[in-house]
């Protein structure tokens, strides 16, 4: 029985073709979460879901201290699950216990992330080196080099994603707000925001009307600017009439019929 003759690419004679198989590079999940955390702190401007507002200032918290637990779990990714789920508690109560003990100091980084936010798109620097990766991590694929080299790159998305977080849920309309009504009528679903001035200055007030999946959101109502903290501004259906009613203690600030 005689084995077949391999012919190597150097001696292939013209017209024959040596067939390669393009793989794709894995992609590390760390990136993948960075990507679905940054697309949910921008789910208000990309899909209009104006009312998941009320939930980025204690999600931004919460993703801080698991940050830790995150990065070590990636590097330890070859290790046992377990040992890397226990770092993972430590990092995460150490965590905790900072954030406890320099909770100041803490707010002041969020504050400072919200201003590099405020400048600078951090978000779309981070969605674009998401891209990048895969395509870098390709190249070198291709010239059989290892993917190792691209842990810096790793370790710097996941510290853009630490400043979107911290800088999208310190904001003022996400960190200093409240949403004081929210009710559905007709088609729609109406959301009333509140967020307080920052720094001394007047609070603002907005009306909000969604589709009937609460998704679309656009400013159907704004408010003079004033002090409404302490007013305790409130949304009603009048199904009378068909109205919306916004109202400040006993004074009716807007209305307009139900679509």
């Amino acid at each position: 029985m005689s084995l077949p003759k391999i012919v190597p690419p150097s001696m292939q004679q013209p017209g024959e073709t040596s067939r390669r198989k393009i793989v794709f590079p894995r992609v590390p999940s760390v990136l993948v979460v960075a990507l679905l955390i940054v697309l949910f702190f921008r789910a208000d401007e990309l899909i209009g879901t104006v009312w998941l507002r009320q939930y980025y200032y204690w999600t931004s918290l919460l993703l801080t201290l698991m940050m830790p637990g995150i990065a070590l779990i990636w590097w330890l990714r070859r290790l046992n699950s377990d040992i890397a789920w226990g770092l993972f508690c430590v990092a995460a109560f150490i965590g905790v216990v900072l954030n406890t003990n320099l909770l100041i100091p803490f707010v002041l980084v969020g504050w400072m992330c919200g201003i590099v936010m405020a400048c600078l798109r951090a978000d779309l620097i981070l969605v674009g080196l998401i891209v990048l990766y895969p395509l870098i991590a390709l190249w070198r694929k291709h010239q059989g080099r290892s993917d190792y080299a691209l842990n810096p790159l790793v370790l710097t998305i996941l510290v853009i994603t630490w400043v979107v977080v911290l800088g999208i849920g310190f904001t003022p309309h996400n960190a200093e707000a409240e949403f004081p009504g929210a009710l559905k009528a007709g088609q729609h679903r109406y959301y009333l925001h509140l967020y307080w001035g920052w720094l001394g200055d007047p609070d603002t007030l907005i009306l909000y009307e969604c589709n009937r999946f609460g998704l679309g959101c656009s400013a159907a109502y704004e408010a003079p600017t004033d002090t409404y903290r302490d007013k305790n501004p409130t949304l009603s259906l009048d199904e009378e009439r068909d109205h919306l009613i916004v109202r400040i203690e006993d004074r009716t600030l807007y209305q307009q019929a139900v679509k």
